[in-house]
């Protein structure tokens, strides 16, 4: 179909430039004698045949060129799942040999195991970023972002932004106006607070390494920040929302409710060893000071049973911490393998994700982590980062070492946790960037690395695995809003990647020191379901189709029938028979009226009944007129 339309438009347009042609060099040539004019009229058609003849061919080729290259793409835009090994091998050679490569082009993000693209073999005529994901600001801060967090709130939330030069900013998502700015704590070795005005300010100044914020009251919220050091501070923040006849807008006003406060500080107590026996002889290791060690926060979650709250937290030393809401450290335990993520909510048993396997913890029962059997699961399986759905956090989406995504589910009771494993499919996820970061909206899962965004969609049956429908490079995301930078190696600059699941505004780093909040507009709800008794349905119509005919059929018989006055008695004037009829049309109407009120199909018989009630009716009156125009012809003969 492709060849033959492409060979009816060069024909046609063939045909039109040759008349064309031949006019023109006709008027031209006007003047030539009638030989010579000929013999170059024929030579020109001859080489302008030729030239169409190998231009179709060159259609042609291109066409089925195109084809079989659309077939390639429609079998394997997920990854580049259906290409060849030989073909990724040759892809990988390619971007390994190019030392400038074009800034013009989007990255690529190839693994180092060369499994492929990330997300940029798409189908043809997929959706683009730009189709379904709004950009509402996009905001400066001072300084290099090094982490961003979603704060919950009265509407939509907010984002809270750390710099490298210790700067604590909060954006409005959706206008990205600045609400509070600040300097963040610092505390000396003494144990005295730092002021942000004092020289040594930048030298007691940690980096900012993991964070997370709830909800403590309606208007109250709480942001944990954990530092490079090992500190970890609370800032209690408080929401106040105005609106005026001034002020048509709402204006938001956040602010520290008290003055932030340290709740942790790493030191070299006694570890309680993942390995230590129950029947005692405890194996405790005291860590030497000396010793160089990163004890970075890499993961916080907060958990609240009864009136208590306690948080999580662990470090890169894959050490895990229990500390209660007044800063007493409640337990402290050194896992063998490092913490990828932390289910959320308000459990009283903690799921603990680590890259060996899933991990429990007791927290009205303090003890040793247990490990979790999950079925359907491999045990050499090990992941490489993990993220649970903002809806039902029961539901658990992992990226393994090897690229594959899993999706989990993750049901727990007072004292023990079930999991099993629903889906599994190795897509070729690239797993040698320092970290990988995971979020989720309702329906759909972001996944950012260095080099761009993939969005997943997360519905369907339980056993279908996410799918891949949008990416956006974070090159081309930052030119759109005017950041021209250079192109970034892979793992050399994180994308920073945050999420608000109620209202589904997710902040993208754009730059060192450029943040993006887009609005999605992903569909989230399924087609209205039609409330609509279906079983009563039937009844109406057949009730009132069956009360119409048996009204048509009575007046058929004229006179003697029960509409026309017979069957009321043979006495009744042949007036009020009419009467009658006409009272029949109208309790047919009614009966379409009430049909209605049933329902569209109801209403649609209860019509018909009427319908036909009225024209037994109107035939009915008929009768009644003739019965009248008799006896009126024996008193006037005439």
């Amino acid at each position: 179909m492709v060849v033959g339309g492409w060979r009816v438009h060069v024909a046609v347009v063939g045909v039109l430039a040759l008349l064309c042609g031949l006019s023109a060099h006709g008027a031209t040539q006007a003047e030539q004698p009638l030989g010579d004019r000929d013999t170059n009229d024929a030579g020109l058609l001859l080489e302008r045949i030729g030239f169409l003849e190998k231009r179709v061919f060159e259609l042609e080729a291109q066409a089925k060129r195109r084809a079989g290259e659309g077939r390639e793409k429609a079998r394997g835009w997920w990854f580049g799942s259906g290409k060849k090994s030989a073909d990724k091998v040759v892809v990988a050679e390619k971007v390994g040999q190019e030392e400038d490569p074009d800034v013009s082009q989007p990255l690529q993000a190839l693994s180092h195991s060369n499994r492929g693209r990330l997300a940029h073999v798409l189908a043809s005529g997929q959706k683009k970023w730009a189709d379904y994901m709004h950009l509402n600001a996009a905001v400066m801060t001072k300084g290099d972002i090094t982490n961003v967090c979603g704060v919950p709130g009265k509407r939509a939330g907010y984002f809270a932004v750390t710099t490298k030069s210790g700067n604590l900013q909060v954006f409005h998502p959706v206008n990205g106006e600045i609400l509070l700015e600040q300097k963040l704590s610092v505390t000396s070795a003494a144990g005295e607070e730092v002021c942000a005005d004092d020289l040594g300010y930048k030298d007691h100044f940690s980096q900012v390494t993991a964070s997370v914020a709830f909800s403590v009251r309606r208007n109250e919220s709480k942001l944990l920040v954990g530092h490079a050091n090992g500190d970890l501070y609370s800032y209690h923040f408080t929401e106040k929302l105005t609106k005026s006849t001034y002020y048509p807008d709402e204006q938001v006003e956040i602010r520290l409710k008290e003055a932030p406060t340290r709740i942790l500080r790493y030191s070299d107590e006694p570890l309680v060893r993942e390995d230590t026996k129950p029947e005692g002889d405890d194996k405790i290791e005291r860590k030497d000071p000396k010793a160089s060690r990163d004890t970075s926060i890499t993961h916080l979650e907060s958990f609240k049973i009864g009136h208590k709250q306690f948080y999580v937290a662990s470090n890169r030393m894959d050490e895990l911490f229990v500390i209660h809401e007044n800063g007493t450290l409640v337990y402290r335990e050194q896992l063998t393998e490092r913490i990828v993520g932390v289910r959320p909510g308000l459990q009283q048993t903690v799921t603990l994700v680590t890259s060996g396997g899933l991990r429990m913890l007791n927290l009205r029962d303090i003890k040793r982590t247990e490990p979790i059997e999950c079925e359907d699961l491999s045990p050499e399986t090990r992941f490489y980062a993990t993220s649970f759905d903002v809806g039902a956090n029961s539901k658990a989406y992992l990226v393994t070492e090897t690229g594959g995504i899993l999706t989990l589910h993750i049901n727990s009771n007072k004292h023990t946790v079930r999991c099993v494993m629903k889906t599994h499919r190795p897509l070729g996820l690239p797993t040698h960037f320092s970290e990988m970061t995971m979020r989720s909206i309702k329906n759909y899962l972001f996944i950012g690395i260095p080099h761009g965004v993939g969005v997943f969609n997360t519905t369907g049956p339980a056993r279908r695995p996410p799918r891949e429908i949008l990416f956006g490079d974070s090159f081309g995301l930052a030119r759109q809003v005017g950041v021209m930078g250079n192109a970034e190696g892979e793992g050399e600059t994180p994308v920073y990647l945050e999420s608000i699941g109620k209202s589904g505004i997710v902040a993208v780093g754009l730059g060192k020191e450029v943040l993006g909040f887009y609005q999605s507009e992903l569909p989230v709800q399924a087609p209205p379901k039609v409330e609509m008794k279906m079983m009563s349905q039937p009844l109406i119509l057949l009730v009132v189709f069956c009360v119409g005919f048996y009204q048509f059929q009575r007046t058929r018989k004229g006179p003697g029938g029960m509409m026309g006055g017979g069957g009321m008695g043979g006495d009744m004037p042949p007036g009020m028979a009419g009467m009658m009829g006409g009272m029949g049309g109208m309790g047919g109407g009614m009966g379409g009226g009430m049909g209605g009120m049933g329902g569209g199909m109801g209403g649609m018989g209860g019509g018909m009944g009427g319908g036909m009630g009225g024209m037994g009716g109107g035939m009915g009156g008929m009768g009644g007129m003739e019965d009248l125009l008799r006896q009126a012809s024996k008193f006037h003969p005439e």
